[in-house]
């Protein structure tokens, strides 16, 4: 697992590139300016909505764009390839659609009662692909932000 700063250059020139296009779709697409012009005070959940519309956006409008600048260099191309999993893994976990607990009324019951709830495999699932993505995406490009 990565630590320290931030890195500031993209690791190869096609990931470069790559990381211009997100730059350039975060200037110019009204999802990319609602996500980059959020209030100061805007809540977790706010900047989740408009981060998740705006790879929504990109994995659609840019992604023919994303796919030339990665050409054949296997880093860019596993970054594309993540966008993929990352919307759809955000997307599944933001809308509900995996609950967390395999029985969200038992879960219940076992925090009440201070035991650790069952959790849904496939929402574990989903939320490791998401960590994974986000790691691969952010490796290939500087500009991915850390969206909590």
């Amino acid at each position: 697992m990565p630590s320290g700063p931030p890195q500031t250059e993209a690791p190869t020139s096609a990931c470069g590139a790559m990381d211009a296009v997100l730059v350039e779709a975060l200037a110019q697409t009204p999802e990319g300016q609602a996500f980059t012009s959020r209030p100061q005070d805007a809540t977790a959940d706010q900047t989740r909505a408009a981060w998740g519309s705006f790879t929504q956006v990109l994995a659609t409008d840019y992604l023919a764009r994303l796919q030339a600048a990665a050409g054949d260099e296997a880093t860019a191309s596993s970054a594309v390839t993540a966008l993929t999993t990352y919307n759809s893994a955000s997307a599944r976990l933001a809308s509900g659609q995996v609950p967390e607990f395999q029985d969200e009324a038992q879960a219940e019951k076992d925090i009440k009662l201070g035991r650790t709830p069952t959790p849904n495999p496939e929402y574990t699932q989903d939320v490791e692909a998401l960590t994974s993505a986000h790691l691969e995406l952010s490796q290939c490009m500087p500009h991915w932000p850390v969206v909590f």
